[in-house]
């Protein structure tokens, strides 16, 4: 997603109209489509079936919705067209969002490619309005597409079209240990798109509980003192980065502590498009295997 710090972790607009299990009220000819945001996220093989995948956040404004309010919700690119169910799953009344995840196979039967540029969203009510919008999304690393129409991960095999670009790479990591009140993760990166990060937390029965804070500040964009001392990132494939977090440093979610913590996943991204702007992170991530302690 083009994910953007805010005081929450997503967009909220002000509602209006109907209650949700109100009948559709003449307020609804108001929806709009107010942002979408998006992540390309290249998993390992030990994760999500090692999919490449796209998550699109929709935010829309103008009144309350229930599922059995849509009629259908249509996402349109060069590549095909996808009618998507809503339910009260991702459909996020509170907060005005529409949230879907599509795997690579949604689009073609290869699992390391997705097609970018141009996408069409259409929320369509069963009061008939129609809402749409029509979003471009970048390559990896860049603010435009520079020709190109389709991003491709490390598994990708064959013949590479010049349609084709490069996903930000999923990092190896090559070790992990745990004190009582820190731990130490080192791994490799080889790709220059290397931007950004952070680590993902799991338990002993393999259940996410927690994160860890930014390499880089979100805001600033200055490297954090918790990897490589803050004084660089390395994306040679060889010179491991190490990071160096205690307590203070990582965020796990109750009734988890600091002490469940039995393995992790080094997440890293693009972002040096958005190195001048404040609050915008990243488009583009990368997912390494399972590190147990």
């Amino acid at each position: 997603m083009r994910s953007t710090l805010m005081i929450i972790t997503f967009l909220s607009f002000y509602l209006m109209g109907c209650k949700k299990n109100d009948p559709i009220s003449p307020q609804t000819q108001n929806i709009q489509i107010n942002n979408i945001g998006w992540i390309f996220t290249n998993n390992p093989s030990d994760f999500n079936n090692g999919h490449l995948i796209i998550e699109i956040t929709l935010h829309y404004s103008g009144a309350s919705l229930h599922p059995n309010e849509i009629s259908y919700f249509k996402m349109t690119t060069s590549a095909n067209t996808w009618t998507i169910p809503i339910t009260s799953t991702n459909l996020l009344d509170s907060l005005s969002e529409i949230r879907q995840g599509l795997y690579s196979t949604s689009f073609s039967p290869n699992a390391s490619v997705l097609p970018i540029g141009s996408y069409g969203f259409e929320l369509k009510l069963t009061d008939g309005f129609d809402a749409s919008k029509t979003v471009d999304f970048p390559a990896p690393g860049s603010l435009v597409t520079n020709g190109y129409n389709f991003i491709y991960t490390e598994d990708y095999s064959g013949g590479v079209p010049s349609t084709f670009v490069k996903m930000v790479r999923r990092p190896i990591s090559n070790s992990v240990t745990k004190t009582n009140d820190s731990i130490t993760i080192a791994f490799t990166s080889n790709d220059t798109l290397f931007y950004n990060g952070y680590v993902w937390f799991y338990n002993s029965s393999g259940n996410y509980i927690g994160v860890s804070s930014w390499f880089r500040n979100i805001a600033t964009k200055a490297l954090s003192s918790t990897i490589n001392s803050g004084l660089a990132i390395y994306s040679d494939g060889v010179t491991k980065n190490v990071v160096k977090l205690s307590q203070q440093t990582c965020t796990i979610y109750s009734p988890s502590s600091f002490n469940d913590i039995y393995s992790v996943r080094v997440v890293i991204t693009d972002g040096i498009q958005y190195k001048d702007s404040p609050n915008i992170s990243y488009d583009c991530r990368a997912v390494s295997l399972l590190q147990h302690l």
